[in-house]
């Protein structure tokens, strides 16, 4: 069985049982899961990605505080990320802008 989203494309509906499995046990890959969310969770996994890290407080100090060249980054996108969003909207998309360590600085909607 298929789980269906927004415009054709179909996922699987055991997805995240096969997600679970990959990252606590590095099984796969799976009949069904399309070759490229494949190799994005080999990429994950090979870069360190952990997704069971602790979870930020988002009321910690610092958090929430752009740094200075975080501003200057977001500042200068944004209206390429405004563009962008303009094409994509009503999608069920949206546009974020990470730094390099993959901090969330900028989110539209």
């Amino acid at each position: 069985m298929v789980l269906r989203m927004k415009g054709s494309e179909q996922v699987p509906e055991n997805l995240f049982s096969h997600w679970k499995d990959f990252v606590t046990f590095g099984k796969g890959p799976y009949t069904g899961l399309q070759r490229e969310i494949f190799e994005s969770w080999q990429r994950a996994r090979e870069t360190g990605v952990d997704p069971y890290r602790h979870i930020i407080d988002p009321g910690a100090p610092g958090i929430g505080k752009l740094t200075d060249g975080q501003a200057e980054l977001l500042t200068t996108i944004y209206p390429v990320m405004e563009a962008t969003y303009a094409a994509l909207r009503g999608s069920g998309f949206r546009v974020l802008l990470a730094d390099v360590d993959g901090w969330i600085i900028g989110s539209i909607p």
